[in-house]
Parts: structure tokens; sequence; C-alpha cells
């Protein structure tokens, strides 16, 4: 006897799915100060993501018509900058790694010994 009815996921290519992305800021380690920093990583996100309709965000309807959302933390005596967004699950992993390499490229970079 089944007290629960059993779900079927699809994920399909009209699946979205809701990311959300820490990035852990040491001014040691990047290139420009923190306001700089977050100023460059909007700027970079408002041309990359896209806006989402309602039909696309389903469950996360305060993302309708919104790129991204930003907030900031504190972890371990570090600011930390999370970034959330929508997107579609076979675009997921290239996104990511897009925004990853977006972060990277505002770190300092020293020459290899």
């Amino acid at each position: 006897l089944w007290l629960h009815p059993v779900t079927r996921l699809r994920f399909g290519k009209g699946i979205y799915t809701k990311i959300v992305m820490k990035f852990p800021y040491e001014a040691k380690n990047f290139a420009t100060n923190f306001d700089d920093t977050v100023e460059k990583l909007q700027i970079f996100l408002d041309e990359f993501l896209p806006l989402r309709p309602a039909a696309q965000v389903k469950y996360y309807n305060t993302y309708v018509g919104v790129k991204y959302k930003m907030d900031f933390d504190y972890e371990d005596g570090k600011s930390v900058i999370k970034v959330s967004y929508i997107t579609s699950m076979r675009h997921a992993s290239s996104t990511k790694k897009r925004i990853c390499s977006m972060i990277e490229s505002l770190k300092k970079h020293t020459p290899e010994e």
C-alpha cells in the first residue's frame, strides 16, 4: 500500500533550476577592492544572463523579470558574494563555468616561479 504517490521527474530542455553560487572575497587575492569587484561582476552578469519570463521560472516567482539576485555575507573572516539565478538544466554547468571564469579573471595573477 502506497501512502505517497510516486512522481516522475522529467529533465528535458524546458526544465529550469535555481543555481546559487558563493564566492569568498579576500582582498589579497583580488586585483581590485571589494566594491569594484562587485561592480565588475554585476556588469558581467547583466550582459551574460537573460531575463526570465514567468513560464520559465515556475516556482521561483521572485525571479520573474530578474536576471539574477546578489547577496552578501560574512563567513570565516571573509566577505562572501552570493549570486543566484535561474537557468535551464542543460545549461547549468556551462553558465556556472563561465561565471567562475569571470571571477577568476578578477583575481591577482602572480607569475609562476
